[in-house]
């Protein structure tokens, strides 16, 4: 069903029935004359302007832009009606006139703000525009006015989706199957948020649903495929795929999720088997040896698909989608120059692909081209400002080109969109280490803890802040924390023993740097920090040893030489006898 569809499906009424019969008998232009007339009488008769758009239809290939004409003749008769300005923006949407249709939209509501439908659409329209945080508040008005309507929350759910924000997309989407359980577009998305989610036994269920509903559907085929791959059930996927392909043989993304599972069934000729076939048949297939590259990349032959690029390029320049694939397989190969130049290809060809504008700040700033790497994170938000992973690759450029506030802006706009992504959190923690801010970075870490509390390095790091703040006792539960979850973490050691050995616990402090060396001995930090510690113990012969482990892994260790001075001369006065007084 299309957009028009839904408001499209009107019963007839009595007063048109000669029209129908003349669209009927194929007699176009005299119906069209039928229901001109019954317009002139009746402007506002919704019914007739759909008739005359049927009559329209047959005339010319271009319905939806003669429907139009007929919306915009009725809107100039009453520009105050709220619902000749809604179909007339639902009709530009379906025309990919975007702007248009919102404003449509704007304007429906200003006259009358309380119809579910019109938020609805417009929150679709800006979905459309990449305008995500937007729509997820139109959607909220929607909701607010008909709460019961399963297509306001299964929009509401996708809203959430594309913020990655998959958990409360989950519950929108059951909102929406408890009002209306056999929807399976909903099931489907459902199911693919749960993927997400890596819930794949859960997801199956989903698609499960879907199929009992509609065995047709090549992309739910596709997609349970694909979570039983995750589980590693990989004849069943097969088995999907080859279901998918028999419905659908131009899915690409099918040919390459099954050279994926034949590749994981040991079958590496087969895995890249569909598209040979298909390039024996049509060598000169551009998208063929397209899809021969995904396959390939995906495999982790990114070499071999370089060439398959190369040739789908030979043959057709102009496939953005190739110049994709290539630049991310030469990235993958550490060929960051040569990746930036693919991407550029792609966006001369569509410059409105931000996903890609991200890609290629990302591969500038490893090339440590940082202002360049911002422009393109930059021109991506331009495109798509609701894309949470965008914000936070901008905000690791600025970081590592020194500009920790710009950095952390952007962190925070991050998780203004999506502030459930822990590892925002963390990279915001550790500016504000940076910047010397350290109750600010030990809340950062606490977020990401609540979203995730088994990240063990968090927890060290949030242990190596507190010590700074000189809280040692939390410091070391912090530490301990990280232990608990990782106990072969030897940095983690090393750090537990530095907090002890500040907070004036130098026993404790030598015990856990034993551990940090028996877990790695070539650490001369450690090595240092326990002759420092056992200086304090007066324990000086030991720390001489330690000093001496520091020195034999880094000969120029910064104070190392003048402390084991120091212990060698301490260690000296404890061995040499007291003198005698002399006699006179």
């Amino acid at each position: 069903m299309g957009l028009l569809d839904i408001f499209y499906k009107i019963p007839a009424k009595p007063p048109l029935k000669e029209g129908d019969t003349a669209t009927d008998s194929g007699w176009y232009s005299e119906a069209l004359a039928i229901f001109d007339e019954a317009n002139t009488i009746n402007p506002k008769d919704d019914v007739a302007w759909y008739k005359r758009r049927a009559a329209q239809g047959n005339l010319s290939p271009d319905a939806e832009i003669l429907v139009l004409s007929s919306f915009d003749r009725a809107i100039a008769i009453d520009p105050e009606d709220d619902v000749l300005w809604y179909k007339r923006g639902v009709v530009q949407c379906h025309l990919g006139r975007t702007s248009e249709a919102l404003a449509s939209f704007d304007r429906a509501i200003a006259i009358n703000q309380n119809v579910a439908m019109v938020w609805n659409f417009r929150g679709i329209t800006l979905g459309m525009l990449n305008r995500h945080t937007e729509a997820l508040a139109s959607f909220d008005r929607a909701i607010a006015i008909e709460h019961n309507n399963a297509m306001v929350w299964y929009s509401h759910g996708i809203a959430l989706g594309m913020l990655n924000r998959h958990t409360e997309a989950l519950v929108s989407f059951d909102k929406a199957l408890a009002i209306n359980q056999d929807a399976a577009r909903t099931w489907n998305k459902r199911g693919v948020v749960l993927s997400d989610l890596a819930r794949y036994p859960e997801a199956l269920t989903c698609f499960d649903k879907v199929i009992t509903i509609n065995q047709s559907d090549a992309m739910v085929w596709n997609n349970r495929g694909v979570a039983l791959g995750q589980l590693a059930r990989y004849s069943e996927a097969l088995a999907c795929f080859d279901k998918a392909i028999s419905l659908n043989p131009e899915y690409d993304e099918v040919f390459k999720n099954r050279g994926v599972v034949q590749a994981h069934l040991g079958s590496f000729s087969d895995a890249v088997d569909p598209s040979e076939k298909a390039i024996a048949l049509d060598s000169d297939a551009a998208d063929v040896w397209n899809n021969r590259g995904n396959v390939l990349d995906e495999l982790g032959r990114y070499s071999d698909a370089v060439e398959s690029y190369d040739k789908a390029i030979s043959l057709n320049p102009n496939l953005y989608e190739v110049w994709i694939g290539r630049g991310n397989v030469l990235e993958e190969l550490g060929r960051y120059s040569d990746a930036v130049e693919s991407y550029d290809k792609a966006l001369a060809i569509n410059p409105n692909l931000y996903e890609v504008w991200n890609d290629r700040g990302i591969v500038l700033r490893k090339l440590g081209r940082y202002p360049a790497a911002v422009a393109s994170y930059d021109r991506a938000i331009s495109l798509n400002p609701d894309d949470a992973d965008v914000w936070n690759s901008r905000g690791y450029a600025f970081n590592e080109f020194g500009q920790q506030i710009n950095a952390v802006a952007s962190y925070d706009k991050a998780l203004a969109i999506n502030p459930n992504l822990y590892e925002v959190w963390i990279d915001r923690g550790n500016v504000f280490d940076e910047l010397g801010r350290y109750s600010d970075a030990v809340e950062s870490y606490d977020k990401a803890l609540a979203i995730n509390p088994d990240l063990y390095k968090v927890w060290n790091d949030r242990g190596i802040v507190l010590r700074k703040l000189g809280r040692y006792p939390a410091a070391v539960a912090s530490y301990d924390r990280a232990i608990s979850l990782n106990p072969d973490d030897a940095d983690v050691w090393n750090s537990r023993g530095y907090a002890f050995n500040e907070f004036g616990q130098q026993v404790n402090a030598v015990a856990s740097y034993d551990k940090a060396i028996s877990l790695n001995p070539d650490d001369a930090d450690v090595w240092y920090n326990r002759g420092n510690a056992l200086m304090k113990l007066r324990r000086y012969a030991e720390a001489v040893a330690s000093f001496d482990k520091t020195i034999a892994i880094t000969p120029d260790y910064a104070n190392v030489q003048e402390n084991r001075k120091n212990a060698c001369e301490l260690r000296d006065k404890e061995i040499r006898p007291p003198q005698r007084p002399q006699r006179k």
